[in-house]
């Protein structure tokens, strides 16, 4: 083999590995946009049910203060109730 075809052999294998890390690098970006897309979604998906959460805690919350509030005004009205009768 002559040194002009082993080199013809080393471009020939040069212009492939070229060719393969050009695709490398275009399936590397486009993981790269799913990636962010995917987190970008995520991130929606996260905000809403955070949300959701937060107004099933206020609900709750409020209810739990309607209930002791009831409490404390019917304790304080037999209170006044028995101090009256005595």
């Amino acid at each position: 083999m002559t040194t002009e075809e082993r080199i013809s052999r080393l471009e020939g294998a040069y212009e492939q590995v070229d060719k393969r890390l050009g695709d490398l690098a275009l399936a590397v970006n486009s993981l790269r946009e799913e990636m962010a897309d995917g987190q970008a979604s995520l991130r929606q998906d996260v905000t809403g049910q955070l949300g959701d959460l937060r107004s099933e805690v206020n609900s709750r919350f409020n209810t739990l203060l309607v209930i002791g509030a009831g409490a404390w005004v019917t304790t304080v009205g037999l209170i006044i109730g028995l101090y009256l009768q005595g």
